[in-house]
């Protein structure tokens, strides 16, 4: 047995260095050179890189900048793709969390930035499975980024396995011994901590409690009342190719037709919610949107009713740091609409 505790690494303002490195140590000279699957000198990955960051001279925000970019340019996230080079996956615009953390390793040295890629486990979606991501090197430290949720940083959940500068390639294999390895391994997360506040998960893995008519999920800190003549079911993670979206609680009644989920979601750094509101107005498809701003968990959010492939649906809507937080009721009938403002106003997010 072995307990971890992992912390969330960010470069301090007074190391931050400057781009691109002069005289850089030579011992980042693999970190820093073009190789047969991150091409890091090819015009078109050269002319995305330098089109992201400009003039940016800050290393940290520059690959800041370019994690987002292979966030957006990637717009096909699936799992078909079989370890692509960087160039390919500029190309292809598709790929797993492997062509993520390729693409982004590439874009960072042609921008003048030491990258290398890493192999390990995340947690996502209420399990560990195998991942990939890219470490950027600033000032002799390494400082994780993760081009395939776009979010500025990593959580501590990213578990480290090994690193590699794709000198040689070998990363399909790599990156296969992660996922072997998978099975030999049992994991628990003890307790987690954010600011001052520390939620004790326990030996068990309890998620969630439901006690004196209220529901809470303790790894993330959302709790609400639950209304009379209503069920709550945990909720198990929903995975869909790379979602980062799952479900807290599932709420049912016999008296109603509607079925209210609370849903979390890890979003990108910059995500506000002008986002949600385009998301809304497009699932929409030019149908009726109504939407106004209120305060849900006593914060700024948005509640909104809309219409989509034939259902009606009302959610809310509320960030808090680099989650999203949504309550959402379909079909809307006036038993489920009485409890999903019940689930609204009684919310908390700790």
């Amino acid at each position: 047995e072995a307990l971890l505790r992992i912390d969330l690494r960010l470069p301090p303002a007074e190391r931050r260095q400057q781009r691109p490195l002069e005289n850089p140590d030579p011992s980042l000279g693999d970190y820093l050179e073009p190789n047969a699957l991150l091409q890091s000198d090819d015009p078109q990955l050269m002319k995305l890189a330098l089109g992201a960051v400009e003039d940016e001279p800050d290393a940290w925000s520059a690959a800041q900048k370019l994690e987002r970019l292979v966030y957006e340019t990637i717009d096909k996230k699936s799992l078909d793709v079989a370890f692509a080079s960087a160039l390919e996956v500029c190309r292809t615009r598709q790929g797993d969390c492997s062509e993520h953390a390729v693409l982004l390793a590439a874009l960072c040295r042609s921008a003048g930035i030491p990258s290398r890629v890493v192999m390990g486990i995340v947690y996502m979606g209420g399990i560990f499975g195998g991942h990939a991501w890219t470490e950027v090197s600033i000032d002799g430290e390494w400082y994780a980024l993760d081009g395939t949720i776009g979010r500025g940083s990593v959580d501590p959940t990213h578990i480290r396995f090994g690193t590699t500068s794709l000198k040689n390639g070998g990363f399909s294999q790599g990156l296969l011994g992660v996922l072997q390895g998978l099975g030999m391994i049992d994991l628990e997360i003890l307790e987690f901590a954010q600011g001052e506040l520390t939620t004790r998960v326990g030996a068990a893995g309890i998620r969630s409690t439901q006690e004196s008519g209220r529901f809470r999920d303790l790894l993330e800190g959302v709790s609400f009342e639950i209304p009379n003549g209503w069920k709550v079911t945990p909720g198990d993670p929903e995975i869909r190719e790379m979602s980062n979206r799952f479900v807290l609680a599932k709420l049912s009644s016999e008296a109603s037709r509607a079925t209210l989920l609370v849903i979390a979601r890890q979003v990108p750094y910059d995500y506000t919610l002008d986002h949600i509101r385009r998301q809304w107005s497009e699932r929409a498809g030019g149908a009726k949107l109504h939407q106004l701003k209120r305060r849900v968990a006593c914060r700024e959010g948005l509640v909104g009713s809309y219409e989509a492939d034939g259902r009606s649906f009302r959610a809310a809507a509320v960030l808090l740091a680099d989650s999203l937080y949504v309550v959402q009721m379909s079909p809307v009938d006036e038993t489920g609409f009485s409890a999903f403002h019940q689930v609204l106003s009684t919310l908390k997010i700790e």
